[in-house]
């Protein structure tokens, strides 16, 4: 019987589709498991959705470091928790990528240390994983018959087995792709043609050249209507909100018949997800925005900023374009898988039969990594004060 389960993963960090991830993984394991008690990992910002379960849902928030005593309060909190855990469910989503730190991967698989549970892995991403040591990594702890792991795409198959996880690892689909989703969709006025854009800055895209590119689609397709929606919008991250006000602020005047932003955590969740399935068309960086409008049957010119995206419109038989693509191309195409996205039905893979029992020179591992990673983050706050400080001086030295 499972009466406790934990969940690892990112929601609470103001991202819409990891908050989206989570609120379907929280109603499978209810309905699946029945468990008493579920613990969620969560990031710093409010988690932007609403569950419906006879569990109780217990929220922790992940250790941070700017306070010393919060860090080790939370961190026994979850440690407590976890050791009383029948189940460790680690997804979904990309965790397993060293892209955005050395220890992202660690981060997320470190909690396996309090654990003597059963564990699994679901509807992952794996990749990109630049840095040896985080490969090594993954094969010393993932590397075993009694831990279920769940990939969301052939690649991260791959990935995995290439980096020397041998056992058993079943592909499925990213949860959010195999959900059913409610789209509340209104008749748009007749004169209006809406674009819906979710762009993420990156390093091959700039202001001039969205905005090159949101003309040829204007030109071609009648559309009049600029929606901008941004997916990710933080306590301590709001570049795509910023990048999305830039794009607007310099956008010809009386080019578009209107222009209008719906920011995540910001924008009420049912006007945004109204107009998100209203538009006639999409422009999306994001995977998940790439999900949502296909599952809606929403034509859309993907931007493949990351393997990620390339990797799902592949599954489907179709393809991503860099940006640069598509720049140059001068009658873009849209694409749309019509419901085929609906057909799929995402589900939890089976329980190991028996609990986690980690190594010695395994438990070794995570806990060198636990030292690195403290000393890192400790040193990197202390840095970003320093700085802060430095310049807090010289704006003084200036007024005076």
């Amino acid at each position: 019987m499972i009466n406790s389960v934990f969940i690892i993963a990112m929601p609470g960090c103001g991202n819409l589709g990891d908050d989206l991830i989570s609120q379907f993984l929280i109603n499978l394991v209810d309905k699946k498991y029945k468990p008493k008690k579920i613990g969620v990992l969560v990031g710093e910002n409010e988690v932007n959705y609403s569950i419906t379960t006879n569990a109780n849902i217990i929220y922790f928030k992940g250790s941070n470091k700017k306070s010393l005593k919060n860090y080790f309060n939370r961190k026994k909190l979850i440690k407590s928790f976890v050791k009383e855990s029948d189940l460790i469910i680690i997804g979904g989503g990309g965790l397993l990528q060293d892209s955005h730190s050395i220890f992202t991967i660690h981060n997320y698989l470190r909690y396996i240390f309090y654990s003597k549970s059963k564990i699994m892995l679901v509807g992952i991403g794996v990749g990109p994983i630049k840095h040896s040591v985080n490969k090594y990594y993954i094969k010393k702890i993932l590397n075993r018959s009694n831990i279920a792991i769940q990939v969301r795409d052939k690649n991260s198959f791959d990935l995995l087995k290439k980096v020397g996880v041998l056992q058993n690892i079943q592909v499925g689909c990213d949860i959010v792709e195999g959900s059913k989703i409610q789209f509340k969709k209104t008749v748009a006025k007749t004169n209006e043609i809406i674009l819906g854009c979710n762009i993420r800055k990156w390093s091959d895209i700039d202001v001039e050249n969205i905005i090159i590119v949101l003309l040829k689609l204007k030109n071609h397709y009648n559309i009049n209507t600029l929606h901008f929606f941004v997916f990710e919008n933080g306590k301590n991250n709001n570049i795509e909100k910023t990048f999305a006000l830039e794009i607007i602020k310099n956008i010809p005047q009386n080019i578009f018949f209107n222009v209008k932003i719906f920011v995540y955590n910001e924008t009420p969740n049912e006007e945004f997800y109204q107009n998100f399935f209203n538009v006639n068309f999409g422009l999306a960086s994001r995977y998940h925005a790439n999900i949502l409008w296909q599952k809606a049957s929403i034509p859309v010119v993907p931007i493949g900023y990351s393997p990620k995206v390339f990797t799902f419109y592949q599954k489907y038989g179709e393809k991503a374009f860099l940006f640069n693509e598509i720049f140059k191309t001068e009658k873009l195409k849209f694409i749309s898988n019509r419901n085929s996205l609906n057909n799929i039905n995402y589900c939890l893979p089976e329980v190991p039969a028996n609990e986690l029992r980690l190594t010695v020179s395994s438990k070794a591992i995570i806990q060198l990594f636990n030292i690195l990673e403290f000393i890192y983050s400790i040193s990197k706050s202390l840095y970003l004060r320093l700085i802060v400080n430095a310049r807090s001086i010289i704006v003084i030295q200036k007024t005076y």
